[in-house]
């Protein structure tokens, strides 16, 4: 009798420091994941939800997720939980913002840098008009010529690491300050945006904690 050989499968992989859901969900790679994607489908029956946790705590693979969910649909959750719970029949727009690539001790390039940002994600999000916006205005007279984008169509907003800029200059007061100036602009115009149909917030700092923006509109799951 030939000698039997006992079969290898190969275990899936733990994805460390992987938080892409396109990176997550292809099959080829072999990841483990812990479906509990049915929170996804809660999450989405909010109009406005902010969660802070700390780092390494999935809060960007959650932002990839509905990312996928809100921009293509659900067909790439086949198999989970979500798939047969998600509420939204329609795809949006999403303007996606991770503020943790705003580094660096050039204060002066901060607002520059953020004005780019937000271009770049409308225009990622399917609005190629938003690049001959005028960058040579005051930080709140640019950001005000995106509403007549948001007024023609429903949008979704997800920021990533809300937070990192001002964390990221707790070592040097000034700069700190600058930062803050900036940025209470720019929540202060996120939450007067029109017609917005769900919106994501994600840090590390509880945002009452800053007075950057504040309202019982947000609900809180920190």
């Amino acid at each position: 009798m030939p000698e039997l050989k006992p079969v290898v499968r190969a275990l899936p992989k733990i994805p460390l420091g992987v938080s892409d859901w396109s990176k997550l969900a292809d099959k080829h790679k072999n990841y483990m994941f812990v479906d509990k994607t049915a929170k996804l489908a809660e999450l989405a029956q909010n109009d406005t939800v902010f969660i802070a946790r700390p780092r390494r705590m999935g809060k960007t693979t959650l932002c990839s997720m509905l990312y996928e969910l809100f921009t293509h649909g659900k067909e790439s959750f086949k198999g989970l939980a979500v798939y047969d719970l998600w509420p939204e029949t329609d795809v949006y727009p999403v303007i996606f913002l991770s503020f943790n690539v705003f580094s660096g001790d050039d204060v002066s390039k901060f607002e520059e840098s953020l004005k780019d940002a937000v271009i770049n994600a409308f225009i990622n999000a399917g609005f190629p008009e938003a690049e001959r916006i005028q960058k040579e205005v005051t930080f709140s007279g640019f950001l005000g010529k995106f509403n007549r984008i948001a007024l023609q169509h429903k949008l979704v907003i997800i920021i990533d690491e809300w937070d990192y800029p001002l964390s990221n200059s707790l070592h040097n007061e000034d700069r700190f300050n600058v930062v803050k100036s900036v940025l209470r602009d720019f929540y202060a115009w996120l939450r007067a945006l029109p017609n917005v149909h769900f919106m994501l917030v994600t840090g590390i700092m509880r945002y009452r904690e800053t007075s950057l923006f504040s309202g019982q509109d947000i609900q809180d799951l920190s």
